[in-house]
């Protein structure tokens, strides 16, 4: 007797322990053509699709090619509507390539599609009223979709990292949202808010605020416009934007939400308008190539780590009345690798906006648009410096000229001036930054006084650049230049004498004996050719009596 019941016991304990491990393994309540269901509704007989297994990553890329789901399904005598899309029930299943949703769902639930990268169009039926969050969280693959008139709910995020998608479409009947023409965005009507956008995004003057997480992801969105209407941008609406190089943001904006502008790599410089009282936690989090920013007077509280992580930070002008310690990681870390400048140690000339740090000048702004740029030749009678990406994609530059109060320019303070083709440096030059120039591959001349050359590294300019540009330099100084980098890298190097003036009528013919080490003329420049400069190094078209500098000497035109 003892015997049988040790037996009956282990064999309950058994079974118990088997229907145990069957429950881990499927959470699901039945499986039907290779998709999983649950039961919602028992009384009226409605199920959800589901994912296999216990938890909804126990698979990996369970479901795969294309999916169709079916209106209804039969199990154990009942049949059953299928009227949702549950939970994570295809997340992560990157071989999805086409789903098939029938008109029996009403819902699609919180991640329902999170990272099916292979789907690549999706219809959602006019029965579905609701789109969860995350709901097609990283679906990069997904190219363009429709938002059918039956849908009232979206949740954040339900469109997130989809990097490739470029046209969002909401029914013209929809009285919750739209999609203004040319506006890939979603945008509800009632509050007239942005909750989820894509690449291109065009945001029309209707639209008050920009809400949490509507760009999130967006890493193919380069440039956007946000109009003077928009009052507010919610937490995290640019989050990840990492393809975003520059916003200007309207003085109509009062708030910007915590890790708005979150992981925003390209982002290097940002002006916050007057109207912002507050910057939110993280804000600007991680955003690495942010070089400056201004902080209005009327700031009052900055967020924890609203600029942490963001190392090139060098440029904060302060008008709030906030104190800022450099090194400090007070006030969101903002000063903790900045030089600050306050109110009073700024100052505007004309278009250049210049700030004094531990005694020493700084070209900080450029806020003009000029296409031959000449820089402040008297800055209060002292010497100054460019800083770091002062004029980074000023393409409206066709020639520059730095006059010999600068000193220094700074890293990257040309980088991608596409379009400057002629470049004069004054005598005073004593440095010159990483990528200083980069991009600026249309160069053709390059004047400059110096008659000791620096040395420096050959990223100043492009390679181009190198081979094709004439470098001026000096009377006696050529031998000098051809022996220093970067300068000996120019094949092209002819000295010019700014000692007399000549008398012409006209204009002297460039010298191919000069040209080249081995008589090559400079692409773009042919024998006979008149070339005019003023004394400030500009190109003179047709010019009138006065003197000017041609072929590196001083003419009098009478």
């Amino acid at each position: 007797m003892i015997h049988i019941m040790k037996h009956n016991y282990f064999k309950h304990l058994f079974t118990a322990l088997l229907l145990l491990c069957t429950t881990v393994a499927f959470a699901h309540d039945f499986e039907v053509d290779g998709i999983c269901y649950n039961i919602t509704d028992a009384t009226k007989k409605t199920v959800e699709v589901t994912y296999q297994g216990r938890y909804y990553d126990s698979f990996s890329n369970e479901y795969t090619g294309n999916i169709e789901i079916p209106e209804s399904v039969a199990y154990d005598g009942n049949t059953y509507s299928v009227a949702s899309i549950g939970i994570y029930a295809f997340y992560g299943c990157k071989g999805l390539t086409s789903i098939e949703i029938p008109n029996s769902v009403i819902s699609i639930e919180d991640g329902a599609f999170w990272g099916c990268t292979g789907l690549t169009s999706v219809e959602i039926p006019n029965s579905v009223t609701s789109i969860g969050s995350d709901a097609f969280y990283n679906c990069s693959g997904l190219t363009s979709i429709e938002i059918p008139n039956s849908v009232t709910s979206i949740g954040g995020c339900a469109f997130s990292s989809c990097s490739g998608l470029a046209s969002i479409v909401v029914d013209g009947n929809n009285t919750k949202y739209d999609s203004r023409e040319d506006c890939n965005a979603i945008i509800e009507t009632e509050t007239n808010t942005i909750i989820q956008g894509c690449k291109n995004t065009v945001i029309p003057n209707s639209v008050t605020s920009i809400g949490s997480s509507a760009f999130d992801g967006c890493s193919g969105l380069t440039s956007i416009e946000i109009p003077n209407s928009v009052t507010s941008i919610g937490s995290y609406a640019f989050y990840g934007c990492s393809g975003l190089t520059s916003i200007e943001i309207p003085n109509s904006v009062t708030s910007i939400g915590g890790s708005a502008f979150c992981d925003c790599y390209g982002l290097g410089i940002i002006e916050i308008p007057s109207s912002v009282t507050s910057i939110g936690e993280s804000t600007f989090y991680n955003c690495s190539r942010l070089t400056s920013i201004v902080i209005p007077n009327s700031v009052t509280s900055i967020g924890e780590d609203a600029f942490y992580g963001c190392s090139k930070l060098k440029t904060v002008i302060n008008f709030s009345n906030l104190t800022f310690s450099k090194g400090s990681m007070d006030y969101g870390y903002i000063a903790y690798y900045a030089d600050i400048y306050n109110e009073s140690d700024v100052s505007i000339v004309d278009d250049f906006v210049f700030g004094k740090s531990n005694n020493v000048n700084t070209l900080l702004f450029y806020l003009g648009n000029a296409t031959e740029l000449i820089l402040p030749a008297d800055y209060k009678g002292e010497i100054y410096v460019i800083g770091a990406e002062v004029f980074t994609g000023k393409t409206t530059i066709t020639s520059v000229v730095i006059p010999n109060n600068v000193t220094s320019i700074g890293a990257s303070a040309f980088r991608g001036c596409t379009n400057i083709e002629r470049l004069y440096i004054g005598n005073s030059i004593e440095s010159i930054g990483y990528n200083a120039f980069a991009g600026c591959d249309k160069i053709k001349e390059i004047k400059i006084e110096q008659k000791k050359p620096i040395w420096g590294d050959i990223s100043f300019f492009e390679k181009g650049v190198y081979d094709n540009a004439v470098l001026y330099v000096p009377a006696g100084t050529k031998s000098f230049y051809e022996k220093r980098e970067p300068w000996n890298l120019f094949f092209y190097i002819v000295e010019m004498d700014l000692t007399g003036i000549d008398n012409v009528k006209g204009g002297p013919t460039v010298d191919a004996s000069q040209s080249g080490t081995n008589g090559r003329r400079p692409e773009g420049l042919k024998a006979n050719v008149k070339a005019f400069y003023d004394l400030n190094g500009r190109v003179v078209e047709n010019p009138t009596k006065g003197i000017y500098i041609v072929d590196g000497k001083k003419v009098l035109v009478k």
